[in-house]
């Protein structure tokens, strides 16, 4: 004999409720108005190393080339420009 298990109507509203409990609410963090932009500064993205590393602007040609292509160091002469102006 199989013995099958019959859900109530008890549970079955409290399912429903459930599911659609999480479509219904908002998600969160969600902007409210669609047309709200958020402004960045710089638009960078920053890790622990930013303020650890650092890249100085000008010094011997050696060293300035050894790290041209380090994404951190073009990040840290971008930023500096900018705070230059």
């Amino acid at each position: 004999m199989i013995a099958r298990k019959t859900f109530s109507a008890f549970h079955l509203a409290l399912s429903a409720f459930f599911v659609l409990s999480l479509f219904g609410s908002p998600a969160y963090g969600q902007r409210k108005d669609k047309n709200e932009t958020i402004q960045h500064p710089d638009g960078l993205i920053q890790d622990w190393s930013h303020r650890h590393a650092v890249y100085p602007r000008v010094g011997p040609l050696q060293n300035l080339l050894a790290v041209q292509n380090n994404p951190r160091a073009i990040h840290s002469w971008q930023a500096a420009a900018r705070a230059a102006h």
